[in-house]
């Protein structure tokens, strides 16, 4: 549950918070890149899943080694998601980096980098979401129904709150939410 819920709210704030750039910034019509971005990033998850799948099939026999590589994986995402987190953790050089990627992008005309932003925002929290469930399933081997139970719940509780966010983030003053 945890899992899910983390990465599912870390991606819908990402998402919410281009979202309101561009209406703030007067380009609601643009909108539409960051949604094909993050939807695009979806069934690249879903395809980074059947790719992990293919490598923890490898063998029973090495069934440590895949293990460590795993772990291995999910920490180095964990530590590179954790040290970007917090050099962006002033809420000043958040927004102005945010500020700078859309304006930037907009102003060149080239909205294609404004759906990759949101593509690799979101394809980012479902990699680290597919490593880390990879790795608890090993873990928790005879117990994979808790496993997907615990996913469910989280993913139903992240849908409900990005409803809920699409709907207030624009009342929401940036600055001080991110901080």
């Amino acid at each position: 549950f945890v899992i899910y819920f983390r990465e599912g709210v870390e991606a819908a704030l990402l998402v919410a918070a281009l979202l309101a750039g561009l209406v703030r910034m007067g380009r609601p019509d643009a909108r539409k890149y960051i949604h094909v971005g993050w939807l695009a990033a979806l069934p690249a998850g879903v395809l980074t899943w059947w790719l992990a799948e293919r490598v923890i099939r490898l063998g029973a026999e090495q069934r440590e080694l895949v293990e460590g590589v795993v772990g291995l994986l999910a920490a180095a995402v964990l530590f590179s998601v954790s040290f970007w987190m917090i050099s962006k953790a002033e809420s000043r050089h958040w927004m102005g980096y945010l500020r700078r990627q859309l304006e930037s992008t907009l102003s060149r005309r080239s909205l294609f980098l404004l759906a990759g932003l949101s593509f690799l925002a979101v394809y980012r929290e479902a990699a680290e979401t597919v490593l880390f469930t990879q790795a608890l399933l090993l873990e928790s081997a005879g117990h994979s129904a808790q496993v997907w139970a615990g996913a469910l719940a989280g993913l139903l509780v992240v849908v409900a709150i990005g409803f809920v966010m699409g709907r207030s983030v624009m009342k929401l003053p940036l600055g001080p939410f991110f901080a």
